[in-house]
Order: structure tokens, then sequence, then C-alpha cells
């Protein structure tokens, strides 16, 4: 359960301790704390739950800079075929097809998957998942029972495994 539903659920504690404490508390001095500080609790635990919320992730990470070095693209390089004899004619200048530079699924390293460190990705490879479109294409049960780890982790790296390749192909 993440931490920020913990404080929304506290905030909704204390508002209803308020509200109790309002309707309960006859003393008049006695309301007045009760309400006061038990709004206080409750809007502190509101906003604090507000901060805490998961932060949007970017497509860029400094996994993915650093499992694979930029490329540079190649200067295309230009042909300029000239006449033997001098002619009224330009000459003719024809491009080389310019390579394209394509993100490959097998270039992505398993390891860029929250959970995944060198020693899992060795064993990952050594029951045939070599990299991330195998692992998102594997079944979660079997794996999960060679691996020795809970099917709901191999869950997880799948679902993980399928983000990242969707967001190098679009």
């Amino acid at each position: 359960m993440r931490l920020d539903y913990t404080f929304y659920v506290l905030a909704v504690v204390f508002f209803s301790i308020t509200a109790l404490s309002f309707v309960l508390v006859t003393e008049q001095n006695g309301r007045n704390l009760y309400v006061m500080s038990t709004a206080i609790v409750g809007i502190l635990c509101g906003v604090i739950g507000f901060f805490m919320r998961p932060k949007p992730q970017t497509k860029t990470t400094s996994q993915e800079t650093s499992a694979a070095p930029p490329q540079e693209a190649p200067q295309p390089t230009l042909t300029v075929a000239t006449p033997a004899a001098p002619s009224t004619k330009t000459p003719v200048v024809e491009p080389q097809e310019k390579p394209s530079v394509v993100t490959t699924d097998a270039a992505l390293e398993l390891t860029q998957i929250r959970g995944i460190s060198k020693v899992r990705a060795d064993q990952l490879r050594a029951n045939g998942i070599e990299n991330l479109k195998a692992l998102s294409e594997a079944s979660p049960e079997v794996l999960a029972e060679k691996l020795q780890v809970s099917p709901k982790i191999v869950k997880m790296w799948i679902g993980s495994a399928k983000k990242l390749i969707k967001s190098n192909t679009v």
C-alpha cells in the first residue's frame, strides 16, 4: 500500500474525530480544543499525503542512458561524378543512403527493470530469457518456479518489460 493512502486515511479519521468531538463534547472550552486540534492534525495528514504521492516518471531515465551509450549518427558521404571530357552538363551529386539507427528490443538490458540485479539477470539468461522481449513473453508461473521467487514479483517484471518495450518503440 502506498504511503500517501495511509495519510489520506488518517486525515479522514481525524476529520471524523473532529465531527464527533464537536457533537459529543458539551463544554464549550473543551469542544474548541478538541475540534481545533483534530482538525489541524487532519489537515496536516492530508497535506503530507499529498506530498508523499508518487511522482510521474519520465520516459528517459538515467538507467536507459547509462545502459546504451548514445550513438552518433554517421555523416552521409556525397559522391561526385566528374565527367571524363568537358561538357555542358553539371556534375551529378548522388548521396549515399544514410543508415538508420533503430533501437531493438535486444539492445534493452534486463537490469533496467527494478528488482533485477546483474545476478538475477544472469539467472534469467540461464533460463533462456536473454532480453526484455523474451521476458515480456514469458509465463510468470513457470519463470517464478524456476527462479524460486514469487509469481507476483515475476508479473511485476513482465509488466515493467512490456512498458519499457512500448516506450522505446513509440
